[in-house]
């Protein structure tokens, strides 16, 4: 790769992380004047995590030399939402855009960067179609029903997928063009008027989320994308507190994520047992410790050569592996050293929660 391409390609990487950290700081903001409503903040909250996992993928994917996709536990809403305020402030005075969701909260595994392109790419089709006043429909819900089956008979498999729908009132799509709309390629546009990732690419980028993507049309009365998407599945469904008390020895070099993390885990009833790198946590290692959550990555001594350590002194103990890289591809070495999870950063709270409690439960 030439060094002019690297350059466009660290600028376009910079342009995009800046977008989602002013987005953070605009809902710190938000939070600070919402103070005291709960329900506002905790939006607010998934939205921001939301945008620190796209700012992981996108770093993740331009260190990465190994080519593929990297999947999170995704919140569609806040794509849907940064979709809706694009579409808000585009629009002028003569689209409305409309929105409607059956949660707070919809998660399904993925990569959200990805997973924006595709939404932004249809939104804004949506918009160009539409040549005089009109309307625009966002709608997302949480599973398939029986009255989604009923009016369109492609859903009836996927009873245990999210759906996403983009609706407008454009100029509408003919069934001759429907069946080439995602050919590499095809476009109903003019050249002038192509952007985005394009049809095609959307469709690839839903497939490999292992969903599918369809099209409803009739010309002069709009056209109707949906597109569905594997539930994210929670294997641990029972109370997150604990009954009884359970000893976690934690294991990290930042000294930010040990405090917060800490104290997160002790508001759920954990007694917790800090250190700051692998040889610190051997020296703090005893027999009432029920779970050892370890960073690969730390000083002195990492995450791997720490559990190593463990185990060649006979210690059956659990062990939590947290990660900042995604490329942890050494299957051989994970199961010899018996890690029993591992969880890429920055990763849910929830998600970290529910891990642990499958785990020493």
């Amino acid at each position: 790769m030439s060094k002019e391409n690297q350059f466009q390609i660290s600028k376009s990487t910079a342009h995009d992380i800046n977008n989602l950290l002013m987005s953070i700081n605009n809902s710190l903001e938000l939070i600070e004047i919402n103070i005291k409503n709960p329900s506002k903040i905790l939006v607010l909250k998934r939205n921001m995590a939301t945008l620190t996992q796209r700012i992981a993928e996108i770093i993740e994917d331009s260190l990465s030399s190994v080519p593929g996709q990297k999947f999170r536990k995704v919140n569609l809403i806040p794509l849907l939402e940064e979709l809706y305020f694009t579409l808000e402030n585009s629009r002028g005075k003569r689209v409305k855009i409309e929105k409607e969701y059956s949660a707070e909260a919809i998660y399904v595994p993925g990569n959200a960067t990805q997973l924006s392109r595709v939404l932004m790419n249809i939104g804004v089709n949506a918009l160009e179609a539409i040549e005089d006043i009109g309307s625009i429909k966002i709608s997302a819900y949480d599973s398939v029903t029986e009255k989604m089956i009923s009016s369109d008979q492609r859903l009836k498999n996927f009873k245990d997928y999210s759906v996403i729908r983009i609706k407008d009132s454009g100029a509408g799509i003919s069934e001759e063009y429907i069946k080439n709309i995602f050919i590499e390629g095809f476009s109903t546009k003019t050249k002038e008027r192509i952007s985005g990732i394009g049809l095609h690419s959307a469709k690839k980028i839903i497939e490999e989320h292992s969903g599918e993507i369809f099209i409803a049309s009739t010309l002069k009365k709009g056209a109707t994308f949906t597109i569905l998407l594997p539930r994210y599945a929670n294997n641990f469904s029972g109370n997150l507190k604990m009954n009884e008390k359970k000893k976690i020895l934690l294991a990290d070099d930042e000294e930010t994520i040990l405090e917060l993390l800490r104290d997160l885990l002790e508001s759920y009833g954990y007694e917790v047992v800090t250190a700051k790198n692998g040889k610190e946590l051997l020296e703090k290692y005893n027999y009432g410790i029920d779970l050892c959550i370890i960073d690969q990555k730390m000083p002195v001594m990492d995450g791997f050569t720490a559990i190593a350590k463990l185990r060649k002194s006979n210690i059956t103990i659990p062990v939590l592996l947290t990660s900042g890289s995604q490329s942890l591809k050494d299957e051989k070495r994970i199961k010899k050293l018996q890690i029993n999870s591992i969880l890429t950063k920055p990763y849910d709270f929830e998600e970290l929660v529910r891990t642990i409690a499958q785990i020493i439960r």
